[in-house]
């Protein structure tokens, strides 16, 4: 476990760990996510860390839908994913501005639901165009950048010409992403894919944000990259968007993605109150329990242990399925974890050897997904079929 120890600042080089954090759709600090609760748990003092002394600079940005004091508008955006772009650029125009040296300092990225497609969209932007400098950060160049991020086309790919040539011109730059966390990144729109029947393909023509410019494939400069997915979600256009290693790394990049029990909301959490109060949901504490322990083990610094901020909190079984009547119009789809992707390690903290330590069985036999029992027999399938050859 990585300790604090402030250290003093004089005659030493202090490099600086910016923590950028983007919350899901209606989310706010209000709304105690686990995005939330993360930023406000990051240490503020300079500290040392394997020999080097660090400041870290977290930064929060609200979700897709709370931008514009017009409730009704807000609802809109929030349904329709309109404001992610906003969301993506003033993530990128605060790096910009904090950001002092790119081969020493280090970005860290957290996002949750359509928060997680803004943070892995900012993360293929700042591959594709790189950071622009201060003294280019106005609205017209951040938009340039954005559009040629957005062109998916050939002649617009990080390591062509004209991407070059536009990191040249401008004076862009390419920093470390040393820790990208996702919770539940849903769609493959940054938005939650309708079925046709309900205006799917209109919307995706009226509103084309995210197919042709996202990245499911990580930026080359990402490190380490951390995604917890749900188990129980349903909702048939809530299918999860996994990550893949970059084609080419720079480094030998580190790739985890881990199952937990509860449906879309109970990764990302967003209760509100107090998170650690008895009457709160636990299962959010979960994967936040995770996300930050692998954090703190990659040297983030912390004002509480991870234990602490994680504690309390009771079982709430939640069917995100019959949360709006929309959601009916499609049958319930069940999620697969797929064995040739994550193997035994697939699953994080359910059972061992027979016991719960989160759950007790009855609480996970609450849930009507099948995710987990085919899960098992595919894993018993396996073990049968390795018995069985031993013995010919």
């Amino acid at each position: 476990m990585l300790l604090k120890r402030d250290i003093s600042s004089e005659n030493q080089v202090i490099r600086r760990r910016i923590i950028l954090s983007l919350d899901g759709t209606w989310d706010t600090a209000q709304a105690t996510t686990n995005i939330f609760r993360w930023h406000q748990h990051i240490d503020m003092t300079v500290h040392e860390y394997e020999g080097d002394h660090w400041s870290q600079i977290p930064a929060y940005f609200p979700g897709v839908g709370t931008y514009d004091k017009n409730q009704e508008h807000n609802a809109v955006d929030g349904a329709l994913g309109i404001g992610i772009d906003r969301q993506i650029l003033s993530a990128y125009s605060f790096l910009a501005q904090t950001l002092k040296d790119a081969e020493k300092d280090e970005v860290w990225v957290l996002g949750f639901s359509r928060g997680a497609y803004a943070a892995r969209s900012l993360v293929g932007m700042l591959h594709n165009v790189g950071l622009l400098p201060p003294d280019r950060l106005t609205n017209h160049q951040i938009k340039s950048a954005y559009r040629f991020y957005r062109d998916r086309s050939p002649s617009t790919t990080p390591d062509c010409d004209k991407a070059r040539a536009f990191r040249k011109e401008n004076g862009c730059v390419n920093p470390i992403i040393r820790f990208l966390g996702c919770f539940d990144t849903v769609g493959n729109l940054g938005v939650p894919t309708l079925p046709f029947f309900l205006g799917g393909s209109l919307l995706q023509q009226l509103f084309p944000c995210g197919s042709r410019f996202h990245d499911t494939n990580l930026s080359p400069w990402v490190k380490s990259a951390f995604h917890a997915l749900s188990i129980h979600e349903q909702r048939q256009w809530f299918k999860p968007t996994l990550m893949t290693y970059a084609q080419t790394p720079n480094w030998d990049q580190e790739l985890v993605q881990k199952w937990f029990p509860g449906v879309h909301s109970d990764i990302g959490g967003g209760s509100g109150g107090t998170p650690t109060q008895e009457d709160e949901n636990l299962l959010p504490n979960h994967a936040l329990l995770w996300m930050m322990t692998m954090a703190q083990d990659r040297g983030l610094v912390f004002n509480q242990t991870p234990e602490f901020v994680c504690r309390g909190g009771k079982f709430t079984f939640l069917d995100s399925y019959k949360s709006s009547w929309i959601y009916s119009v499609m049958p319930r789809t069940d999620r697969v974890i797929d064995l040739d992707v994550f193997g035994k390690q697939g699953i994080h903290c359910v059972y061992t050897n027979g016991t719960f330590p989160y759950m007790t069985k009855e609480q996970l036999d609450l849930y009507p997904s099948r995710t987990l029992v085919n899960y098992e027999a595919a894993l018993n399938a396996i073990k049968i079929n390795q018995q069985q050859q031993q013995q010919q």
